[in-house]
């Protein structure tokens, strides 16, 4: 039988949350799935995320949190590679942010870590106004020395190539900072909803945690706001700075 999302979230012990850190992504997630090494449960859907627009995406997930879901795919080598999809274009924001990993007590530079901001309709000149920009945000995360990828699944989205040397395996974070707040699972029961973004019909599916967060937003130290607001037009970089704060709060 395939594993289907329904089927994965059923295998989880009731109020599963999966939220790791950058780090665990990393070493636990990409590094693995690179080099063919199983990786630790849950796993995470391989999939072509340039075939579908992102708003296809949340229901091909195994797993996620709250808004977050997880998806391994090839990309470019090119740092100016377009990231196309049938309806529109991911956009890349704000800086890159290195991610170093413990190795033999040292920091060690691993991963890249870039954030996309995806619109909709065709890319426009540089420079030019586009007022097509959505609330989807997706987070890449790229191996420094990556090696070529190891032999994909079989889904029938997934174009992941195995000896192509122009694309390599990254790791994408996909949310949607508007979706209203999936609903709670009650006495260990999944509960699935039918989410509209801005009445286009579209059906997402959600598993949320067994109690709600205490505060929607923790009090983090996100530094000086002005100096991270000031680093791009894109308010990109101050929502990396919220989310990595948030990260270290919930022991990242």
């Amino acid at each position: 039988m395939a594993m289907t999302p329904q089927l994965a979230f059923s295998r989880m012990p009731p109020g599963f949350r999966f939220q790791p850190t950058d780090e665990q992504l990393v070493v636990d997630y990409l590094q693995r799935r690179t080099a063919a090494q199983p990786c630790v449960t849950p796993d995470i859907t391989d999939i072509d995320v340039y075939n579908v627009d992102p708003w296809q995406l949340p229901a091909m997930a195994m797993y996620g949190s709250d808004h977050d879901r997880y998806f391994f795919t090839m990309a470019a080598r090119e740092a100016q590679a377009r990231r196309t999809t049938p309806s529109g274009f991911w956009k890349p924001t704000g800086t890159k942010k290195t991610i170093f990993v413990v190795a033999g007590g040292h920091e060690v530079p691993t991963a890249v870590k870039r954030r996309f901001v995806f619109y909709l309709g065709h890319h426009q000149p540089s420079g030019s106004s586009n007022n097509n920009k959505t609330s989807w945000i997706m987070h890449e995360y790229r191996l420094m020395n990556s090696p070529r990828a190891a032999v994909p699944s079989s889904s029938s989205v997934n174009r992941l190539p195995t000896d192509d040397l122009t694309e390599e395996m990254v790791l994408c974070r996909i949310s949607n900072k508007d979706l209203p707040k999936p609903p709670f699972i009650h006495n260990g029961l999944l509960q699935f909803s039918s989410v509209g973004l801005n009445g286009d019909g579209y059906n997402y599916l959600i598993l949320d945690h067994l109690e709600p967060p205490a505060m929607e937003y923790p009090n983090v130290d996100i530094g000086n706001v002005d100096d991270a607001a000031a680093a791009d037009d894109d308010p990109g970089d101050l929502d990396e700075e919220i989310d990595d704060s948030m990260q270290r709060n919930h022991g990242g």
